[in-house]
């Protein structure tokens, strides 16, 4: 089970591997000669060897996983002893209505070099930009890039890796989670089923067996280590809907803010306004103000961005939200009192993502 520790997720290195190796070959593959050239087969030497059954059930858990994403790789009956499983060969599907033909604009190629150059884990790097190189033929690189492209490393929250892997392996997980507006966390037994990125945050769609019902959690505001809880019995499906209730609950409570004109909050809040209400509108002090409508579907959330944003944003409503904001501004203000030699905490209590 892989833990925090973890950059990137064996399956899914095992997987990226596995499609390279089909890509580059020229002709079907034994299940031997992947076993024995696949970085994740190759069978370790002395007494941890996996048998031939757990290489082959490993490869057909692969084949499933691939196939979520559209990529099949079909089995090739051996023509002389088509019944005989161990003589048969495999090799990606080349059914034209089943394919994928990707055609990339110059913009499109720039930005996939761009992304395959900032992975932060080592181990996937390489193997990112070998794609990306597999992608030229089809794309037009006729385009410089601006100087605003990205220059920081590309990472997940520490347990992304972890409940990944979990979905992929059909595993029960346990892991510390903190509740909205709350400061301390509960232990969580969970089914994790799906994960998504809803905003830019990744939710994992889960069942918790402990309620016994579908619940959702931030990945952000899990903390320590994801453990492994044990082998899945069930039969349970994510949920395929969650970025359009999420949507839905968003504009069904949005927030109506003032934000100061000329300022990070202004081109931060503005992007995720709904509407403008007032534009602009005279403040009590000096400056000119935006008035604006933000869809949120976490006002706890919400609450640590704005937060963040300090005198340059105001919560005209909901009160709930504001009393949010004051509460993390209280807290920042107490702890920098309190330690009054030492850089201003961050809002680890918090746990937003």
């Amino acid at each position: 089970m892989a833990t925090s520790n973890r950059p990137v997720a064996a399956s899914d290195e095992r997987h990226m591997h596995l499609l390279m190796r089909l890509l580059d070959a020229s002709r079907p593959l034994t299940s031997d000669e992947i076993f024995a050239t696949v970085e994740g087969y190759r069978a370790e030497r002395g007494e941890d060897a996996p048998t031939r059954s757990t290489l082959e059930k490993r490869f057909e858990r692969d084949r499933k996983s691939l196939a979520e994403f559209g990529i099949i790789v079909d089995s090739v009956p051996d023509p002389i002893a088509p019944d005989d499983r161990a003589r048969w060969r495999f090799a990606l599907s080349r059914d034209e209505s089943a394919a994928r033909t990707i055609e990339l604009t110059a913009e499109e190629t720039l930005l996939v070099d761009q992304a395959t150059s900032i992975w932060a884990a080592s181990d996937v790097a390489g193997l990112a930009r070998r794609a990306y190189l597999k992608l030229l033929a089809t794309g037009d690189s006729g385009v410089s890039a601006a100087r605003s492209m990205p220059s920081t490393a590309i990472s997940t929250d520490p347990a992304f890796t972890a409940l990944h892997e979990a979905i992929a392996n059909r595993r029960q997980v346990e892991f510390d989670y903190v509740n909205a507006g709350a400061e301390s966390a509960l232990r969580r037994h969970v089914v994790p089923l799906r994960l998504v990125v809803v905003d830019g945050r990744w939710l994992c769609n889960a069942h918790d067996l402990k309620r016994d019902a579908e619940r959702n959690y931030l990945v952000s505001r899990i903390v320590g280590e994801v453990a492994d809880a044990g082998e899945r019995t069930d039969s349970l499906v994510a949920r395929t809907d969650l970025p359009r209730v999420l949507a839905e609950l968003a504009a069904s409570q949005p927030a109506r803010l003032a934000v100061r004109i000329g300022t990070d909050a202004e081109t931060r809040l503005r992007q995720r306004a709904s509407s403008i209400l007032v534009d602009p509108v005279a403040s009590e002090s000096s400056g000119e103000w935006l008035e604006l409508e933000v869809p949120s579907w976490d006002h706890e959330l919400l609450a640590d961005d704005l937060a963040a944003l300090s005198t340059q944003v105001r919560v005209l409503a909901p009160d709930s939200l504001a009393a949010a904001v004051r509460r993390r501004l209280e807290r920042m203000l107490h702890a920098h009192r309190e330690q009054p030699e030492q850089a201003q905490p961050g809002r680890e209590e918090t746990a937003h993502g």
